[in-house]
């Protein structure tokens, strides 16, 4: 993909990955079961059961080791990460939102700067060798110009744009650059941004794009949320915005059609603080530039 430059109106992202324990207090309130289908209709999530990747497993609740509890939530679905965002009122950031964020003004290559770093993020060129995630605030050298953790690694974030090669050079007209660019309206596979445990500095530069379609979930992938400047200052919602299939007033009373590994909910739990929202900027059409990705 050739540079491109977007205008971007204001807009705010979250600090950190969304971890394990704020994504499963969503999933708590869905209820037990509700990973299959309860995100509009759609998967959220897989469990160990679904594959041994997950750290994610379903007893009376959804939970993992408390040791990981600040760790991001990975093996989450697209459908699932945006329902999780609109269940705060808030959203998925769009690809030029992220890369906005990843890379400030100067088009950094990576977060920090213009050379690679490996004490900086974390990808499998780890210098202690070890593998997996990190907490979402690890690695405060690697930051981003607006402050954000690990948008060169720990986990690739899903993004809200439908994946497509041509749709920025069909946005441009006559050399004015497009304002607020949000993807195709259609497609089948969404575009993941940043790198992760699990690739190489290649996959860490604030341009790189991959696809990846929104029902496969990945140990490698997890996502924040972002929110426009009205919409953040609205309290935290107790339940989501997007209806589950399952009934959330029957949560207690069992889940029709469940395995053995279903139960009921104990009780209705509540979720935990989302992460502080960074401002990217004070313009009213900051410029942004989205370098050739690959």
């Amino acid at each position: 993909m050739p540079t491109h430059q977007v205008q971007l109106s204001p807009y705010e992202i979250e600090v950190t990955e969304v971890t394990y324990q704020q994504f499963l207090a969503f999933m708590n309130i869905l209820g037990p079961g509700s990973h299959r289908n309860g995100c509009g209709g759609q998967p959220c999530l897989q469990t160990f059961t679904e594959s041994d990747t997950s750290n994610i497993t379903l007893t009376t609740t959804y939970v993992v080791p408390s040791v990981i509890s600040n760790h991001p939530a990975n093996n989450v679905t697209w459908h699932g990460a945006q329902a999780y965002c609109q269940a705060l009122g808030r959203r998925l950031p769009t690809e030029a939102e992220w890369e906005f964020a990843a890379r400030g003004t100067d088009r950094r290559v990576y977060p920090w700067g213009n050379l690679w770093e490996a004490t900086r993020a974390n990808t499998n060129r780890r210098l202690d060798a070890q593998e997996g995630t990190e907490p979402v605030d690890a690695y405060p050298d690697g930051i981003s110009p607006f402050g954000l953790f690990n948008m060169a690694g720990n986990v690739a974030e899903w993004v809200q744009d439908w994946y497509s090669p041509v749709y920025y050079n069909q946005q441009v007209s006559g050399g004015v650059a497009p304002v607020d660019p949000t993807g195709p309206a259609v497609g089948q596979e969404k575009v993941v941004r940043g790198g992760s445990w699990d690739a190489v500095p290649f996959f860490a530069r604030t341009m790189h794009r991959q696809v990846h379609e929104p029902n496969d979930p990945e140990a490698w992938i997890g996502f924040r949320c972002a929110a426009d400047p009205q919409a953040a200052q609205q309290p935290v919602q107790a339940l989501p915005v997007v209806q589950p299939t399952i009934d959330l007033n029957a949560i207690g009373a069992g889940v029709p059609g469940g395995t053995d590994e279903e139960t009921t909910a104990n009780s209705q739990p509540t979720l935990p603080p989302p992460p502080t929202l960074a401002p990217t900027s004070t313009l009213s059409q900051p410029l942004a530039t989205l370098e050739p990705g690959g």
